[in-house]
């Protein structure tokens, strides 16, 4: 499920602190290669975000983050966050009360779009994407346990 939070895109893996918990008591590499896919395709809608900022905002750009939480209310929660703050006004600047904040909003909503500009499009564009790459990962972990068991006649 994502949902927009705070600057960015927020992606909850329901079940994956669970499974990953119950992996590295199986086997350690095994879990930790499957945080590492499952963060990967995270890191495929950054790039795309990041290259729909402008060239002259370059810290825009270096502001796309990717970060895995996986303690608290969600765990295992993927966030893809704009982290610069001439990103997240480029990217949710919408309501302004004077004529220079207007002329600034009705720019970048010519440019780039409404509020949500380029972030939502990067996800919007990479989504059926994302969900087939986390789903590969989840298969290449059950094939090699599946193999392993098999191997050990179990």
């Amino acid at each position: 499920m994502a949902t927009a939070r705070g600057y960015g895109i927020d992606v909850t893996l329901s079940g994956a602190g669970a499974a990953a918990r119950a992996l590295r008591s199986y086997d350690r590499s095994l879990s930790e290669r499957l945080i590492r896919d499952l963060r990967r395709p995270a890191l495929t809608v950054a790039a795309k975000a990041r290259a729909g900022y402008p060239v002259v905002s370059g810290q825009s750009r270096r502001g796309v983050k990717v970060k895995l939480e996986r303690k608290g209310r969600h765990p295992f929660q993927l966030k893809i966050q704009q982290t610069a703050r001439g990103g997240s006004i480029i990217e949710f600047a919408a309501n302004a009360k004077s004529a220079q904040g207007r002329n600034l909003i009705n720019t970048l909503s010519s440019r780039y779009g409404a509020p949500g500009r380029i972030m939502w499009d990067a996800w919007d564009s990479n989504k059926s994407a994302f969900e087939s790459d986390l789903r590969a990962a989840v298969m290449r972990v059950d094939a090699e346990i599946t193999a392993a068991l098999d191997a050990a006649g179990g």
